[in-house]
């Protein structure tokens, strides 16, 4: 594993888009060029949403990212492929992206939701509704069972008793999404 800088605090989440317009998988592309052209020691970003909805983990959680410069030091950084100022985000990002800030802001309830041109000069993420996704994360930390924290989509503590039977999709490592209100309990996937 590369020899990664601590991260001390988070108190940003900074979502990002690649600005391309490839098509297919971008991870492994964006990685090749963060790393083979940028001379960076990884991929930049901390997560990675595919156009499909693939989430996929790029730097570790505790390392300092390479995605905003001046908050590096203090923000975890998301990346959408795809260039937003061009095209709209996907159905499957958009559902991926609602789950994963719930996931971090869970983890880091302080941390401010911005988007890349809110810490720097840059036109990155696009025309992704941000104020949108500040609303859903902010809604579901209001809420103990059951908040809604988007079209489809339902933010239930682990452990928690749910109504009817459950529709679960993995959208990532160590995390779920409840697609429809279901029966049983939330298994912990820690």
């Amino acid at each position: 594993m590369p020899d990664f800088k601590r991260r001390e605090k988070t108190d940003e989440i900074i979502v990002h888009h690649t600005a391309d317009t490839y098509g297919g998988m971008q991870y492994a592309k964006t990685r090749d060029y963060h790393v083979g052209t940028l001379g960076w020691l990884d991929i930049g970003y901390h997560y990675f949403i595919e156009r499909s909805g693939t989430v996929l983990t790029g730097r570790p959680e505790w390392a300092e990212g390479a995605h905003a410069k001046g908050h590096n030091d203090r923000a975890i950084g998301v990346a959408l492929a795809g260039d937003f100022t061009q095209e709209q985000i996907t159905p499957a990002q958009d559902r991926a992206l609602v789950a994963l800030l719930a996931k971090l802001k869970g983890k880091y309830p302080a941390a401010a939701i911005k988007g890349h041109n809110d810490v720097n000069a840059t036109a990155c993420p696009g025309n992704i509704p941000m104020s949108k996704y500040r609303q859903i994360t902010a809604d579901a930390q209001k809420g103990a069972q059951g908040v809604t924290v988007g079209e489809g989509v339902v933010s239930i503590p682990i452990g928690e008793q749910v109504g009817q039977a459950a529709a679960l999709v993995v959208i990532g490592v160590g995390f779920l999404m409840l697609i429809k209100a279901a029966g049983g309990v939330l298994p912990d996937m820690d």
